[in-house]
């Protein structure tokens, strides 16, 4: 609705006719409006929510701001008065509406929902009932695994059981569940606590993420440097290179820069090649087939199943396998476009209807 900044009135319609309301939305008289006025007459619609069943028949009274789906039990989110509540397939308040959002109600039974009452934060259960006081200055939904949720407290982060009972004590400044690890973040340093609250990895990294489980590697970072740890915060390849890929996949290889230059490196730190490359594919992996790679404007494969011999023929390549057939797309430096296989031979040279 758009109210006049002079009069504070808004012209809607409703039903076909038109009139003015205040800012509470009470109606007032055109008498009471000035006749130079700039209020805007472009209609705004009052609408109101019901239900009616299939036959058409009204069987909750549209008196309600907008209503959100219904669930097993034939329950719906109700808003009124800019809250939000939940109502039965009668219409009859079944959660008051005193919510500040419409995500109340879990999605599986024994789960619990965050919700927000007055800018305070608790949980819900699925029959309706806030089984954890709205007492937090913000809440994320529990972890399935872990069976714990991040809740704020006087501006700390730490983790509640579904009993709210601390396992993880509010003391830090961000924390968050990553690959079922809690992360958490103190005076602008990163590492990991367990489910009861003990440190696992001292919070030491200016960053922490992209965690394989199969090769069990943090990529982590120190003063605009990258290295990897594992899950016991040991430090397996050096915080000493300008940038660093993640793991990609279970192959033991990662990308990582020195200076402008990147090159491979295995899981334990040893060079498989050299950095002399101004571009590595952001993705990519070995056993699928060679990896895109470039330099000097040119692009080529590394396969790290032969000798470190590499050729530039190309003006543009792509992964392996893209169209799940174990070839690559590419485009010659004559601007051709061509299919190669895994031993980068020419198999088909392409049109552009990609045949």
């Amino acid at each position: 609705m758009n109210f006049d900044m002079e009069t504070g009135l808004c012209y809607v319609c409703s039903d076909g006719g038109g009139y003015y309301i205040d800012k509470y939305g009470k109606r007032v008289s055109d008498e009471c409006v000035s006749l130079s006025s700039s209020i805007s007459r472009w209609p705004v619609v009052c609408r109101k929510w019901g239900v009616m069943d299939k036959d058409g028949k009204v069987i909750v009274t549209p008196k309600f701001e907008q209503l959100y789906g219904t669930d097993d039990e034939k329950r719906l989110v109700a808003k009124m008065g800019g809250q939000y509540g939940v109502i039965d397939k009668t219409g009859k308040w079944i959660v008051p509406p005193v919510y500040d959002s419409p995500d109340i109600l879990p999605c599986e039974k024994d789960d619990l929902e965050a919700v927000s009452r007055s800018g305070l934060y608790g949980y819900m259960n699925s029959r309706g009932r806030e089984v954890i006081e709205c007492q937090y200055e913000c809440a994320e939904n529990f972890d399935k695994h872990l069976q714990l949720a991040p809740v704020k407290h006087q501006g700390k982060w730490g983790m509640i059981d579904r009993h709210c009972k601390w396992k993880v004590q509010p003391v830090y400044d961000q924390l968050c569940v990553s690959y079922g690890f809690i992360l958490v973040e103190k005076d602008g340093l990163w590492g990991t606590v367990d489910s009861e609250g003990a440190t696992t990895i001292p919070c030491q990294f200016d960053s922490m993420d992209c965690y394989n489980a199969d090769l069990d590697r943090w990529r982590v970072s120190k003063d605009f440097l990258y290295g990897f740890c594992n899950s016991k915060g040991d430090i397996v390849i050096p915080i000493e290179y300008d940038d660093a890929q993640p793991f990609h996949s279970r192959f033991p290889v990662v990308a990582v820069r020195v200076g402008e230059k990147w090159g491979l490196m295995t899981d334990n730190g040893r060079w498989r090649r050299l950095p002399a490359f101004d571009y590595i594919d952001s993705y990519f992996d070995p056993e699928i087939g060679p990896i895109p790679v470039g330099c000097n404007g040119k692009y080529g494969y590394v396969d790290l199943q032969l000798p470190d011999v590499q050729e530039f023929p190309f003006k543009d390549v792509t992964g392996f396998d893209r169209r799940n057939d174990g070839t690559a797309e590419c485009i010659l430096l004559d601007g051709q476009r061509v299919l190669i296989n895994r031993s980068c031979k020419i198999i088909k040279y392409l049109r552009d209807d990609n045949t």
